[in-house]
Order: structure tokens, then sequence, then C-alpha cells
């Protein structure tokens, strides 16, 4: 199964400037952890640990947010999607 899943610029740099990552995977987790052998420096900048997506780091699957926690088993299918945002900080 072909999932693509879209790096924001500000992670693009541990991507080598790759916007979107085609994985293969049939589940959230087993597509995450495609992309994390590929570009293993990125995986701190997602996840706290397996399973567990940071809250500054939400990730979309179709347009519809995951759960942080727990959507690793999440079924995915050919085409599918993910996006991950970065939220924005500050003041």
């Amino acid at each position: 199964m072909s999932i693509v899943i879209e790096i924001p610029e500000e992670l693009a740099r541990y991507t080598d400037g790759q916007a979107e990552i085609d994985v293969e995977g049939l589940t959230v987790e087993a597509a995450f952890a495609a992309l994390f052998d590929r570009f293993p420096a990125l995986q701190t900048r997602v996840v706290s640990e397996p399973g567990e997506f940071h809250a500054w780091t939400p990730v979309f699957l179709n347009g519809a947010k995951l759960a942080s926690r727990g959507a690793g088993a999440t079924a995915v299918t050919d085409g599918d999607r993910m996006e991950i945002v970065v939220l924005a900080s500050g003041g």
C-alpha cells in the first residue's frame, strides 16, 4: 500500500528537503515506521515514544485529525494521505 506523508517546511530539513514521502504500510504506525526508517532524525520531532504524537505536531489522515495517542492501529489504504502539522508558538 502506498501512503503519502506530507512534511511541513519546518521539518523538511530532516527529509532531505522532500515535502511528500511515499511509504508502505497497513496502519498509521507501520507507515510512520517506514518513514522513520528512511529519516531517523525526524522521529523525535514527531513522536515522543512509539504510538504517541507530540501535541505540537498533530497528524491528519485524509483531513481528519488523528488522536495524539493510540492512533497507530488505525488502518490506512492505498492512496491515503497523512499530513504532519507543526503548530506555531510564541507571543
